[in-house]
């Protein structure tokens, strides 16, 4: 039976917020051991599954807009898979390709001072 104070799990998906109760949350991990069995090699270890998502999921984990992360992917910037016509993005992969750290700038012919590579 489930308390009023019994604390919740909130967990994003798919652009959207999920709250669940620890019992709840145990039963859901249950149930995809099962329908996702895991490569054991060795004692206690796993393989774990990548976070593929699409632009816009890019943009909820990560503030930048999905536009951005299409163009991006097109014009070859940033690591993408495609499935038919479908543009996905691994994040662990995304962020581990992203540059850390401020760049440095270089003044364009107008005058701007603009970011380089």
């Amino acid at each position: 039976m489930q308390r009023d104070d019994d604390p919740y799990v909130v967990l994003p998906f798919n652009g959207e917020l999920y709250a669940f109760t620890q019992r709840q949350l145990e039963g859901a991990r249950e149930r995809a051991r099962e329908l996702v069995p895991s490569t054991t090699q060795g004692a206690g270890a796993t393989e774990t599954m990548p976070t593929v998502v699409d632009a816009k999921g890019a943009e909820v984990a990560t503030g930048v807009p999905a536009r951005w992360w299409l163009d991006a992917a097109r014009a070859g910037r940033v690591p993408y898979v495609r499935f038919g016509h479908y543009v996905r993005f691994d994040l662990g992969e995304v962020l581990a390709h992203a540059r850390v750290g401020p760049g440095r700038a270089q003044a364009s012919r107008q005058g701007r001072v603009r970011r380089v590579k």
